[in-house]
């Protein structure tokens, strides 16, 4: 299969789970979930990660609802970052439940794309977001050791084509800081030439 084929079986992918993971996402935004206390969520998107064939692990980097999902072997292993808790009193007003089943839908819709051409699809599930920052624990933990590339969505109002105006952020952690810290990247093309 060539890349563009590949690229349309991703797509149907998507659009034949559309109606599943739009439930699947109302279901987590009917039952906001605060940091460290996502229980329910975290066995919606796990239940449904293991009935797509995905090996699951729970309770990962000790934090009692994060969880790594994994499709595949080998490498590239691209993982998919999902948020899925609440703020207090207002619930899902970020989004994270889209979040969430964005991450899902997508790594189930990549697949084929294992299948055919080696490598590993893995879901993070990273808990705590709003209030303690579930991913900078998990990294300190070594939670994406292993990782060749991590990325997540986050809804916004309208849909971008193009790239987004500001640098891409990074983050990097030092053994004199308890949490990573952001480091702005250059945009691509603007890197300055090696000696």
């Amino acid at each position: 299969m060539n890349q563009e084929m590949l690229k349309e079986v991703v797509r149907a992918g998507v659009e034949v789970r559309l109606n599943e993971l739009v439930q699947l996402s109302q279901l987590i935004h009917s039952h906001p979930e605060l940091g460290f206390q996502e229980h329910q969520a975290v066995e919606w998107l796990t239940s449904y990660l293991r009935e797509q064939g995905f090996s699951v692990k729970t309770k990962i980097a000790d934090l009692p609802t994060a969880f790594r999902a994994d499709y595949g072997t080998g490498r590239p292993v691209i993982a998919f970052l999902a948020e899925y808790d609440a703020l207090p009193k207002i619930g899902h007003a970020c989004g994270h439940n889209i979040i969430a089943t964005s991450a899902v839908g997508a790594a189930v819709a990549l697949r084929p794309v294992v299948d055919e051409w080696g490598g590993q699809v893995v879901v993070m599930g990273t808990p705590a977001e709003e209030l303690y920052g579930g991913k900078a624990i998990m990294a300190e933990k070594g939670a994406f050791a292993g990782l060749d590339a991590a990325m997540m969505f986050t809804p916004v109002f309208a849909t971008r084509r193009r790239p987004m105006p500001w640098p891409v952020s990074a983050w990097t952690s030092s053994s004199s800081a308890r949490r990573p810290t952001p480091r702005l990247l250059p945009r691509r093309g603007s890197m300055p030439s090696r000696p």
